[in-house]
């Protein structure tokens, strides 16, 4: 592959396209074009480029032409040498994966109504292969949760008690559409510990379900290091539940509207919830 035959292109923007589609190849997402742009990896550290749709399209019909990359109704996959071609599951279509996400994302919005009555818990975010838009049928549904100050093991406790009497926590040997209680953090210390392209990946494509206190917010203003390996995920600017806009049970999943403005009656604040607040 030579470089000299992209006319017109900019050469550092084509590379990083390049290790944007081996990168989602290896985490197993087949990405449309808004998707490239906005998962597109920076490990230059340079300032964040105005990088059009023309451009990346251009980018991807001279990989396509090269053979590096493939394209099944608008959906690109990196196809060079690097990899064999993954059997598992069939080779689950992207259409196909969407068709699951959308199953997971009803478990994952009930789940969530059952998680809201705990008081201590003021964020729920979906994150893993459900939210990255590509999971298996056996997949398990991973949550971050956000908790009050000092509220942290009441939280975790709390939300661990719910999902087992309900027979949907995750266990060893049963996890299909089981709650995988991924991270726990409080609203005092959102800054994450590990800076890295995982980790930015999980941030950006992760899907807002409860957020009390603004905390989805407050989260970006704490991880402004997201830009610098995605620079085209506006991650500080239009956030995440903008990308992931969808309607589950006829209820749009996103931080614009979230299940916790319904005013319906929590049970844990009534006099024996008040007791429990005062932990």
């Amino acid at each position: 592959m030579e470089f000299s035959k992209l006319e017109r292109v900019n050469s550092d923007l084509a590379l990083n396209i390049i290790k944007t589609l081996i990168y989602l190849k290896i985490r197993k997402i087949e990405p449309s074009l808004l998707k490239i742009r906005r998962l597109l990896i920076n490990l230059q550290g340079a300032e964040k480029p105005l990088i059009s749709l023309f451009e990346i399209r251009s980018i991807l019909d001279w990989l396509k032409r090269e053979k590096a990359v493939t394209e099944k109704r608008g959906f690109y996959q990196w196809s060079g040498d690097l990899f064999k071609e993954n059997l598992e599951e069939g080779n689950i279509s992207p259409i196909e994966k969407e068709k699951i996400v959308a199953e997971k994302m009803k478990i994952a919005v009930r789940e969530a109504r059952l998680l809201k009555l705990l008081p201590w818990i003021s964020f729920i975010g979906v994150c893993g292969t459900v939210a990255t838009g590509n999971p298996r049928k056996s997949s398990d549904i991973d949550l971050l949760i956000v908790a009050k100050k000092n509220r942290i093991w009441l939280a975790r406790l709390g939300a661990a008690f719910l999902l087992e009497i309900f027979g949907k926590r995750r266990k060893k040997n049963k996890n299909t559409d089981r709650i995988c209680l991924n991270h726990f953090v409080t609203e005092d210390n959102l800054e994450l510990k590990f800076k890295d392209l995982y980790t930015a990946l999980e941030l950006v494509s992760m899907i807002c379900l409860l957020d009390k206190n603004r905390v989805l917010e407050k989260m970006k203003a704490k991880n402004l290091w997201v830009e610098e390996y995605l620079p085209g995920s506006s991650w500080s600017e239009t956030g995440i539940a903008n990308y992931w806009e969808r309607r589950v049970n006829g209820e749009k999943i996103g931080q614009a509207q979230d299940i916790d403005r319904r005013k319906d009656k929590n049970i844990l604040f009534n006099s024996f919830g008040r007791f429990f607040l005062k932990l």
